[in-house]
């Protein structure tokens, strides 16, 4: 199935239902009339996320971010076995097997806050909702640390390959930005900008898109490797680093290969020159 479907299917069908989903509830308060639910604020111009979702549009708002967990934490899990078949490059180490533990089991915690933040809604259970989503935001926050971490450990390993580099460098960008968000969502419901905290929540929701792509970037060799394939190149760095250390072994670039018929005309042709110096030498006369 996985040679129709690939791995990295996961995220991107993971984003597509999120982003599909803040759009629903978007295009659907728009063609309501932008209504004022009894509930809000009446000076609020512009809804939370969970004030619309806690509507009729709420079944949709369930189905679609269940979707969404099960997929990221099925990608996290891809992440980590992909590696540990040879379909995408091995850890070296212990703790970069760690950090990817700890992404899958905090990823597990925060995609759990947002399935209940989906069905506790912020109407009936609004003190659960915001603990739920409290979990979502750290838990997926850490999940994401872990998996930069592990990546930047692997970019020490595997210098020479630039996905590694650009994967975390991009994560971490995303991981100011949306921290940034998340801070400037907080200080705005704090003192009372509720309008600003509504902007801040739905631009952190968007953004969180874009970390489900780096995903998809992260698993797309393995659509093309096969399992073990990436142990060889594993094994060559563990060879090269090993014999470095050796006192008064110089570790050579690679040769380039030389094409077998050329070398032995090569070979033949100094012969034929030694077999005739040596008869020169021997018979100076049929030379005169």
């Amino acid at each position: 199935m996985w040679k129709v479907l690939h791995h990295w299917g996961l995220p991107l069908f993971g984003c597509i239902c999120w982003w599909g989903m803040l759009i629903a509830l978007m295009v659907c308060w728009a063609v309501q009339g932008h209504p004022r639910y009894y509930f809000v604020n009446p000076n609020k111009d512009i809804l939370f996320i969970s004030d619309v979702a806690a509507t009729n549009l709420q079944p949709i708002f369930i189905a679609l971010c269940c979707v969404q967990a099960l997929c990221y934490v099925l990608t996290v899990i891809s992440e980590r076995y992909l590696r540990h078949a040879g379909r995408l490059l091995p850890n070296w180490r212990q703790r970069e097997k760690v950090m990817a533990g700890l992404a899958i089991g905090f990823g597990i915690i925060g995609q759990l806050g947002i399935v209940f933040v989906s069905i506790f809604n912020t109407h009936v259970f609004k003190k659960v909702h915001a603990s739920m989503l409290g979990v979502f935001l750290v838990g997926t926050a850490i999940s994401a640390l872990c998996t930069i971490a592990e990546f930047a450990l692997l970019d020490w390993s595997y210098t020479e390959v630039n996905r590694l580099r650009i994967s975390y460098i991009c994560k971490g960008c995303w991981f100011v930005v949306a921290l940034a968000l998340t801070l400037g969502f907080l200080i705005c419901q704090k003192v009372d900008k509720e309008n600003a905290a509504a902007v801040m929540e739905w631009c952190l929701a968007f953004s969180y898109g874009f970390y489900l792509m780096t995903l998809v970037y992260d698993l797309l060799p393995a659509a093309k490797t096969k399992k073990g394939q990436l142990f060889e190149q594993k094994l060559d760095h563990q060879l090269t680093n090993a014999v470095s250390w050796v006192p008064g072994v110089q570790v050579l670039p690679e040769e380039p290969s030389i094409n077998p018929s050329a070398e032995m005309r090569e070979n033949n042709s100094s012969h034929v020159g030694e077999n005739i110096m040596m008869h020169r030498q021997s018979h100076p006369r049929d030379f005169v």
